[in-house]
């Protein structure tokens, strides 16, 4: 229970001049007289009071002008605060009055009336004190603090005179005092955020706890802003010891420097902060210094970017200093006069976080696709797939892409293949007549088969050359046994010599050649002049309207193999010596041949080519 010696401890009026002196007339926990001094101000303002309540008359000396009196004479700021203290523990009234009573008294005996105050019949004030210290008996001895009273006081005898009736002071009624008072009234700059801070860490700011926030029924719209290094449930019950029961609002826990935390809350909620007057535990009887007039919304929000800062900017160094970082930031919010608080520091804190971010981490995102042909990587990747063209590739090599954006060229002009109309099987397609050599053609420049920019599907045409060709192979391969025979080749023979087929065009004074290799692999058509001169008459059979025939010096020899082709430098290739031809076991199948001829010569001069190129 704090401690209360009552109104009798203080000094009687006639012992203070507060010209001569400025310490505090409060009294403190342990008993004794409070050493700190008066403000400045406060003194001064002790001076002139003093002064005018010597000139006025007594009898207008009011309660009012004694009690500004006494709080100007009591230390206003520190820890302890007794110009408020005086007041919150009601000793501020009961004190004006008995001075009022005092000077009263010393004006009755200054002018003869009742000049023995030694005598009882001559009392007229409810104080008595012991005997005068001089011997002017105008002021009461003061006793040291720890003995049973301060000043001996003595009831009021019963045959009062009527005189003394009419000096006695009158009661005033007092309205009752509010639970809570302002904490600071006036802040300075040292009670600024900007200048807690910058502090050091001092004692227990080092410690890492919990900040609570709390209610109580009988205080409606205040709440207790608070921490502690143990739980918060603990807390709790202590608080409950002072006869209500806490409401908890909000918590956060492991909060480095937590103390700090809160101081810097309730700095930063200064015009908001209050100060309950007296506890109403009579236990207690402490002015609890932590609560506001806030709501709790309100409350939370600043609390917790208190502690969500702390946690993650890490203002303070292991030393307990503010980072030179912070330090500028600061002052750099004090120059600009902006006021310091923790959700502003936060956003200082984001940004740094950010512009970091854009120096180290992905690229910002712009609004807008950029423009295929940038020199600069594309800020957004699009879907190949969402455009009616594929990318190119090669068979051989496929280029590797560097990123999943669009190519930085694309062909403008997309150059399919068109498909050829499907024409009955009676009809033959009509056929294509080149134009003379002194026309000029248009021509697009064809693309590097290893460079197909598209990929196109097989027209009519290509499956019905494909479908002959197929039909050929077959007929041919049906034919091998029937032209060639491997034990007629000589021991220096390793592969039998080619046939070349000459086939009568239906309609031109033309002939169709055919190289046919052991495997009957077509190597290339000719189209040759139909003279008896250029048609190889050796070892020849005619089979129906074709005519077979082997010759060892032809190019078309042997095209499944390039090594057994004579080359034109070798002079063995131009005399060389008969060699065994080759003996046909019989004349090929007339269907055969007939079908071979009728597959051919319903082709046109490109498709015969084709189908060339597609068996070669």
């Amino acid at each position: 229970m704090a401690f209360n010696p009552g109104v009798s401890f203080f000094i009687p009026f006639h012992e203070l001049d507060p010209s001569e002196q400025s310490r505090c007339i409060f009294f403190t926990r342990e008993g004794a007289r409070c050493k700190c001094l008066c403000q400045k101000s406060d003194n001064r303002r002790a001076i002139a009071l003093h002064k005018t309540i010597i000139e006025i008359p007594s009898g207008a000396v009011s309660l009012d002008l004694l009690q500004e009196y006494a709080q100007c004479n009591c230390c206003r700021f520190g820890r302890a605060q007794h110009r408020d203290r005086i007041e919150d523990v009601g000793l501020l009234m009961p004190l004006a009055r008995r001075w009022q009573d005092e000077i009263r008294r010393h004006a009755r005996t200054s002018f003869g009336i009742n000049a023995t105050p030694s005598k009882p019949a001559s009392r007229s004030s409810s104080y008595q004190y012991s005997p005068p210290r001089s011997s002017t008996a105008t002021e009461p001895i003061f006793q040291p603090f720890g003995s049973q009273l301060r000043y001996k006081l003595r009831p009021r005898e019963a045959n009062i005179s009527t005189n003394s009736t009419s000096t006695r002071p009158t009661p005033i009624s007092q309205e009752p005092l509010s639970e809570f008072r302002p904490h600071v009234a006036n802040p300075r700059r040292s009670d600024s955020v900007s200048w807690k801070i910058i502090d050091d860490l001092e004692d227990r700011d080092f410690e890492t706890g919990s900040l609570y926030i709390f209610d109580r029924a009988s205080s409606p719209g205040h709440v207790k802003i608070g921490w502690t290094a143990s739980s918060v449930s603990r807390r709790l019950e202590d608080w409950s010891k002072c006869d209500y029961k806490p409401n908890l609002l909000f918590s956060v826990r492991r909060v480095p420097h937590a103390q700090r935390v809160e101081t810097l809350t309730h700095h930063e909620l200064i015009k908001e902060w209050r100060r309950e007057r007296m506890c109403k535990a009579p236990r207690c009887g402490i002015s609890h210094r932590e609560w506001f007039e806030i709501s709790k919304e309100r409350a939370a929000q600043v609390l917790g970017d208190w502690a969500d800062f702390m946690k993650r900017a890490e203002p303070y160094d292991s030393e307990g200093s503010l980072k030179k970082r912070w330090r500028k930031v600061i002052k750099m919010m004090d120059e600009d006069g902006e006021v310091v608080t923790a959700e502003k520091l936060l956003e200082r804190y984001e940004a740094s976080l950010a512009k970091k971010a854009t120096l180290v981490g992905r690229p910002a995102d712009l609004g807008y696709v950029p423009k295929i042909g940038r020199l600069e990587a594309p800020k957004e990747t699009t879907r190949v797939g969402l455009l009616r063209i594929e990318q190119p590739t090669s068979p051989n090599k496929t280029p590797p892409l560097k990123s999943k954006a669009l190519p930085k060229q694309i062909p403008q002009v997309e150059n399919r293949i068109p498909k050829a109309e499907k024409y009955p099987k009676s009809d033959p397609p009509p056929k294509r007549k080149p134009l003379p050599k002194t026309e000029q053609i248009f021509k697009s420049e064809p693309v590097p088969r290893t460079q197909l920019p598209f990929k196109t599907e097989p027209s009519s045409e290509e499956v019905l050359v494909q479908d002959l060709a197929k039909k050929i192979q077959l007929l041919l391969s049906q034919l091998e046994s029937r032209i060639f025979q491997q034990d007629t080749l000589s021991p220096q023979e390793t592969k039998p010599r080619s046939i070349l087929l000459l086939i009568p065009h239906p309609t031109q004074d033309r002939l169709i050649g055919l190289a046919l290799g052991p495997s009957f692999t077509l190597g290339h058509s000719l189209t040759l002049s139909h003279t008896s001169e250029d048609i190889p008459q050796t070892n020849a059979r005619a089979g129906t309207d074709i005519d077979i025939g082997v010759s060892t010096n032809s190019s078309l020899l042997d095209f499944s193999d390039p090594s057994s082709e004579p080359h034109p430098s070798d002079s063995s290739a131009q005399s060389a010596s008969p060699r065994p031809k080759a003996e046909l076991v019989s004349g090929p199948p007339a269907s055969l041949i007939t079908g071979i001829s009728e597959a051919l010569l319903s082709l046109s001069t490109d498709e015969q080519e084709e189908v060339a190129r597609t068996l070669a």
